[in-house]
Order: structure tokens, then C-alpha cells, then sequence
């Protein structure tokens, strides 16, 4: 009985965080919290999941993001050196009588993101000195995109710009990691966002 009852404390916590999350991306558009992160040997993974809103300025937020044939989602990755995906309520197209939640229930491991609110989910690999501005080039582009009118200026550093200067900074590190010639920039061989 007792696993019964943290079960449901952990369901109504989990309920008061998804409230207190739709509330604040009500109120300012959009909302990061970083969902796990890992360091190693000055390099690091990171995912932040970005909430955002299911409209936004001109429309639905998924498909002004996702642009045509995602095209705005792989430019936004190329420019802040992330991978990114939609997910979350309303990330996918549901065929005639499907719901999120019987789709998160017959298979958890896959559908188990439709449990959660809509999001960008923004994967970071590479120098533990490059997360905090590429993650937060991430975030400005996504504001940018769907509240244009809120957040006009995305300008910024884009992922090549941040990617010379710590190839200036750490000629060693930079050509150990990518396995290119030091300060060589990305290359051929260098690592490809999105």
C-alpha cells in the first residue's frame, strides 16, 4: 500500500510541475530546464528542454518551427551547434482516432515524451567550455522564431564564430576532439550539428 500512495504523491507532484510549467510558458512564452547533463574530461552532454507554447505568434508553434521540411529547425541546430527535436503534447501527428496517451501507454519507451509538455529538446555534445553559448544561442533562436515581435534581436554568435574562438583558445583541444589540424575549423571531418 505504501508504493501505492508514493505513486500517487509522485502523480500529483508530477501534475503540480506540469501546471506550474504551463502557467509560466503562459506567461513569458517559453521556458528552459536543463533534463540532464554529464561531464567528462572537459567535454560534456547536455539536454535542456525548451517549453514552449502550442501557438504562438502566426500560428501553431510546432510547424513555425519545424518550417518546411524542418528546414528551420536543422538551420536553427546548424547555427547553435545542437541537435533538435520537437516533442512533447501536440509534437506529432495523430492518425483518426489515436490519442497521446494511448500511444504513451502501448509504448512508453518511444511515445513516452507525449506525457510531457510541448518542448524543444536541445542536445549538446563537445567542449564543456562551449555548452553554456551554444545552449543559449538554442534558446534565443527559438524565442526569436516563434515571438519575433517579443524577441527581436537574435543576433548573436553563431555555432562557426564560437567554434573559431575556442580553436584560437585551445589550438591542442580543439584538434583532439574533432580530429582535424589544430585551429583547421570544422572541415570536412568536423562534427555536424542537427
Amino acid at each position: 500500500q505504501a508504493v501505492a500512495e508514493n505513486g500517487g504523491v509522485d502523480d500529483m507532484l508530477r501534475g503540480a510541475e506540469k501546471a506550474m510549467l504551463a502557467q509560466a510558458v503562459a506567461e513569458n512564452g517559453v521556458v528552459s530546464s536543463v533534463s540532464g547533463f554529464r561531464e567528462f574530461g572537459g567535454r560534456c552532454q547536455a539536454t535542456v528542454k525548451i517549453y514552449i507554447p502550442q501557438a504562438c505568434s502566426g500560428g501553431c508553434s510546432r510547424g513555425k518551427l519545424l518550417g518546411t521540411r524542418g528546414s528551420t529547425l536543422k538551420a536553427i541546430a546548424a547555427e547553435c551547434g545542437c541537435k533538435l527535436a520537437i516533442r512533447g503534447q501536440g509534437s506529432t501527428q495523430l492518425k483518426a482516432g489515436e490519442t497521446e496517451e494511448a500511444l504513451a501507454a502501448t509504448n512508453r519507451a518511444m511515445h513516452g515524451h507525449l506525457l510531457d509538455l510541448l518542448h524543444v529538446q536541445v542536445d549538446f555534445e563537445g567542449p564543456s567550455a562551449l555548452k553554456d553559448a551554444c545552449l543559449q544561442r538554442a534558446e534565443v533562436l527559438v524565442r526569436s522564431t516563434l515571438f519575433p515581435e517579443r524577441f527581436p534581436d537574435s543576433s548573436g554568435y553563431t555555432f562557426n564564430e564560437i567554434m573559431t574562438a575556442y580553436a584560437s583558445l585551445d589550438p591542442a583541444g580543439f584538434a583532439s576532439f574533432y580530429g582535424g589540424p589544430a585551429g583547421g575549423g570544422m572541415g570536412g571531418g568536423g562534427r555536424t550539428a542537427g
